[in-house]
């Protein structure tokens, strides 16, 4: 795959897609600046204008247009992955102490998979769709396109890469949702 980011046809569109990108991440910041006071940002209302600023561009027609963005976005996961990997100490993670909660984790991941092929079968949906939208929940967008080739079935990466992104979306709000509703119950 050609990574189209940066070369001499794309560049503007790449400048378009980072200069929006710093706009809305300005525009966040400063709005959940107003609140504190003490010039430190909300972080629940920083989250939710990013995520809900983001998903208003993504409507804009010269934005959709921007083919190299998939792959500018994709390269600033990995240096987020790969930035966050050189910063964990396993040492530190005192495993055998914490077992109840990569048991739980394990429960979560696995139980939700084992609920989503209830439902695809339920539904009767396609195995390459379920695949797709459980690899896309569980790892990744990015991860669509590598089983949509596995599979031989491009057909089924638009649908993978919306879930993803629908899970992304809807995993902010939800989950800022359920931390305010816990903070108020006590």
């Amino acid at each position: 795959m050609k990574v189209r980011t940066f070369d001499k046809e794309h560049w503007k569109g790449s400048l378009l897609v980072i200069g929006i990108t710093v706009l809305i991440a300005a525009i966040s910041y400063g709005v959940a600046l107003l609140p504190s006071g003490d010039g430190k940002p909300h972080m629940t209302l920083l989250i939710l204008l990013l995520t809900t600023l983001s998903i208003a561009v993504s409507f804009v027609r010269p934005v959709q247009r921007q083919q190299q963005s998939f792959d500018l976005g994709l390269y600033c996961v990995y240096v987020f992955c790969l930035s966050i990997a050189t910063m964990v100490n396993v040492s530190e993670l005192h495993l055998s102490q914490n077992i109840g909660v990569i048991y739980y984790l394990a429960f979560v991941i696995f139980g939700s998979l084992v609920l989503q092929i209830l439902l695809a079968r339920l539904l009767r949906l396609d195995g390459d769709s379920v695949l797709v939208t459980s690899v896309a929940l569980i790892n990744s967008p990015p991860f669509v396109p590598m089983v949509a080739a596995l599979l031989n079935n491009k057909d089924v990466v638009i649908l993978g890469i919306t879930v993803g992104l629908l899970g992304y979306m809807l995993g902010n709000y939800l989950g800022i949702g359920i931390y305010n509703l816990l903070m108020a119950l006590g």
